[in-house]
């Protein structure tokens, strides 16, 4: 039986032997064969290839499947068509062998079923009528009960379930069957349970059995339900003993029981690989290409055959995407196998996973619930979101780059929404529009000179004399080029000046990037306002995996290049905040506008724009112009400004764990000023104002003190995070504020703390200093009460703390010795 045709060794030849020698022996079987290995090793792959050599065998003996001779048990009365039945005469000593998943199965009933259904199953070709008989009496009882269906139905023909399967003839010859039993370790039928059912299998039907498994996830799974299912030894089968099952208390005493032989599964990944690929579509451009697939998962530790067959049959799905032409272009080929071969088997490992990606897509709308910028229902605050976030975004461009290294992939071909797509969501309606625009397939004449250059060892050296002349002399003399494109052309420049293919040393190249980074701002900023407005900052750069282009940067490693990709960066990240500013000028303008017209659905419009949604707005308007405004409204205009704002600040979304007011603190004492000067005109004028009027005034006023209130724990939080210790110290000290009430109370307590954590030492030297001025002027016993409750609570909290610094409790320590002694003095 085994195959010698196949040029690549096979690592399990001796396994295949002793399973010729196991199955073809004569003597009754008293012992299984247990082939085990890790998770996606082979082990189905394996035992799925000698089944199919056996079936290729009994294929060329038999046209027919052998019928069942029923006459070899107790005689019954038979109907008609069982009498047809017993009448055929046709024999094939051929091994039957019947391959079950275990996978999900939950009891012996199901397992009997499927055996007679592979059974009935077990030949390709047309069945007799009393097979067809036999084949709907088993799928027919799959609308009674299991026990219905293993007791009773072959009670009422006068059959037992074993003999029925292995009868082949009208004397007592049997055929021999062989049963294989995959995914042992992942069935939900219990383990002893189903042991001991295989085990009568062996001893007392004389069967041979095969039991495939992940032996280690086996063990653990006996284990564990050898701990929780110590009170059902009266459920398991007769033939069982009862002595057997209490005394077994380890999968071990079961496997010298019931397991003859072990094998250990090779994985054999020239043969599954080749195996693979014999009857894919494609199998021309595969087999052109092993080599490449062959690196690819030369860097695993642990190949997963499994993945191998889930990658192969992605990169199947997507070549059926590409026209002829793509497919037969060899360079292009080359890389769309490396690339989406290597990043398939990242997200098969979870080294890329889609929440990753999703991370540096270009747009910042929301996409997924794992989305971090989508609205939702407030829940507890998580007070490093934001830093976590950036951070993690930052963890996931290193990783980009590392599978990109991994991997061997020098480019990802298409931009990453393109690639986000094809990976993801199985969208390839653009993946052949996409495909046409590469370089590969844009006839030379529309292609930009960095993109005829892009492969320059494959130029003949004229071609390249020429193309690199002209590029050269664009780059010097700072002609202005796509944003993405003047990397590419700065990449370039690095390394033909590093292989001293053109006359320009590192130096100049750099001068020349900064230089031109200058000049092209302005044409920048007209070509990517439109793209770049919804791009937040800790989003902005992702050029290696979303340039635009679809070809990667090979300079990664080279410090010349990393030291431009960063001016890069900065550049964008400039033109970024400078059409924000325009953006937010502009907004504010037509705010005030909109409130002089009474038009409220075009503020909310306004204030609500996703590109600004979390971005601080009203601190930029002249607060005396606001203010004259304000009061200039009518009831109309007042009740619908109230709502703009309430609408605005105080509301249940979130971004990122926060809520709307976490981002606003830059406009806290904007509204503190507000509140001040509405007041006091208010106070001044207030016979004036009419009793509606005077009404609306009040509730806005309520509503902006809400919004003080709800601001305030970030604010002060957030400005000694942020080293805005002038605004801070301005809050604090401040004799217009700090003399009406407690500022460090309950209201604060809980933010305060949460972030307690991340402040460095010169921060709170600053925060001492802060402190210090404002309790030493603080002229009303009741705020030094409160807030020295206030401290003595967060020194407590510190002490609880093991994060918590000496330098910290010791200020704080310092500075509630300070209070007591104001407060003493306050006293007398």
């Amino acid at each position: 039986m085994t195959e010698t045709s196949n040029p690549n060794p096979d690592k399990n030849q001796h396994i295949t032997e002793y399973l010729e020698y196991y199955i073809n022996q004569e003597e009754p079987a008293d012992s299984a064969i247990l082939l085990t290995g890790s998770w996606g090793c082979g082990k189905t792959y394996y035992i799925d290839r000698f089944i199919e050599t056996y079936k290729n065998i009994i294929k060329k003996q038999s046209p027919k499947l052998s019928p069942y001779a029923l006459q070899a048990f107790a005689p019954i009365s038979y109907t008609p068509i069982i009498q047809e039945y017993l009448n055929q005469k046709e024999y094939n000593s051929t091994p039957i062998i019947l391959k079950i998943s275990l996978f999900g199965l939950k009891s012996i009933a199901e397992l009997d079923k499927s055996i007679l259904l592979e059974r009935l199953a077990f030949s390709n070709t047309n069945f007799t009528k009393a097979d067809q008989f036999f084949l709907f009496l088993s799928k027919s009882s799959l609308q009674f009960t299991d026990a219905f269906f293993t007791k009773n139905i072959f009670k009422q023909i006068g059959l037992n379930f074993v003999n029925f399967m292995k009868s082949t003839t009208l004397s007592k010859q049997t055929q021999q069957i062989i049963l294989i039993f995959d995914d042992l370790e992942r069935t939900d039928i219990p383990l002893k349970e189903l042991l001991g059912h295989i085990n009568a299998f062996i001893e007392r039907d004389h069967l041979k059995v095969i039991l495939i498994a992940n032996e280690d996830e086996l063990t653990k799974e006996f284990i564990q339900q050898e701990q929780t299912e110590e009170k059902e030894i009266s459920e398991a089968k007769a033939y069982i003993s009862e002595d057997d099952l209490k005394n077994r208390e380890t999968y071990q005493k079961f496997k010298e029981k019931v397991i003859g032989k072990t094998f250990k599964i090779q994985s054999d990944f020239d043969n599954t690989l080749a195996y693979f690929i014999q009857n894919n579509p494609y199998k021309e451009i595969l087999l052109a290409h092993v080599f490449i697939l062959k690196e690819i998962y030369s860097s695993q530790k642990n190949i997963n055959l499994r993945q191998l067959k889930q990658t192969l049959g992605d990169l199947t799905y997507l070549l059926k995407h590409l026209k002829k032409k793509h497919q037969q272009h060899p360079q292009f080929i080359k890389e769309f196998i490396r690339a989406f071969g290597g990043l398939k088997l990242a997200i098969y490992t979870h080294e890329l996973t889609k929440q990753m990606f999703e991370r540096l897509l270009p747009s910042s709308e929301p996409q997924e619930e794992s989305n971090p910028y989508e609205l939702k229902s407030i829940t507890n605050s998580q007070r490093e979101a934001i830093l976590k976030y950036t951070q993690e975004t930052e963890a996931i461009n290193n990783n980009f780059k590392n599978i990109s290294k991994k991997y061997q992939i020098q480019t990802w071909l298409y931009p990453l929404d393109i690639c986000f797509d094809i990976l993801f969501t199985n969208k390839s309606i653009y993946i052949k529009q996409a495909t046409n625009q590469l370089i590969y397939f844009i006839p030379k004449p529309q292609q930009p000179l960095w993109m005829q250059c892009y492969r320059f060892p494959t130029l003949d050296d004229n071609t390249f004399h020429n193309l690199s002349q002209q590029l050269v002399e664009n780059f010097l003399s700072l002609k202005k080029e796509p944003f993405y494109d003047l990397l590419h052309i700065i990449q370039l420049m690095i390394s033909w000046s590093n292989s001293k293919l053109i006359n320009i040393d590192i130096e100049t190249i750099k001068l020349t990037t900064k230089k031109t980074l200058d000049k092209s701002t302005p044409y920048w900023i007209n070509m990517y306002t439109k793209e770049w407005q919804d791009i937040r900052p800790e989003r902005s750069i992702t050029f290696d995996f979303n340039n635009k282009t679809g070809y990667g940067y090979y300079l990664n490693d080279n410090t010349s290049f990393q030291e431009l990709h960063s001016l890069f960066h900065n550049k964008q990240t400039e033109i970024i905040e400078h059409i924000k500013k325009e953006q937010e000028e502009e907004q504010n303008v037509s705010i005030l506008q909109a409130l002089q017209e009474n038009t409220y659905e075009k503020s909310i419009k306004l204030l609500f724009n996703p590109n600004l949604r979390w971005e601080p707005i009203f601190h930029k308007i002249e607060k005396e112009k606001l203010i004259s405004i304000l009061l200039q409204l009518n009831n109309n205009q007042l009740v619908n400004f109230n709502e703009i704002l309430k609408t605005c600040y105080l509301n249940n979304d979130t971004l990122s764990g926060q809520v709307t007011c976490f981002y606003m603190t830059s406009e806290f004492l904007f509204w503190h000023h507000i509140k001040t000067g509405i007041e006091t005109q208010f106070n001044t004028t207030q016979e004036l104002f009419k009793p509606i009027q005077n009404y609306n005034f009040k509730q806005l006023l309520e509503t902006i003190q809400n919004i003080i209130k709800t601001i305030q724990p970030f604010f002060i939080t957030e400005s000694l995070y942020k080293n805005n210790y002038a605004d801070l110290e301005e809050y604090l000290c401040n004799s217009n504020q700090y003399t009406q009430q407690a500022i460090f109370d309950i209201n604060i307590k809980e933010v305060f703390q949460n972030n307690l954590y991340k402040y460095e030492t010169h921060q709170i030297d600053e925060l001492y200093k802060i402190l210090i001025k404002r309790y030493s002027n603080l002229p009303v016993i009741n705020i030094f009460n409160t807030e020295f409750s206030f401290w003595k609570d967060i020194l407590s909290y510190l002490k609880d703390n093991e994060w918590s610094s000496k330098h910290t409790i010791d200020k704080i320590n310092g500075l509630i010795d300070i209070i007591e002694h104001s407060i003493k003095n306050k006293e007398n």
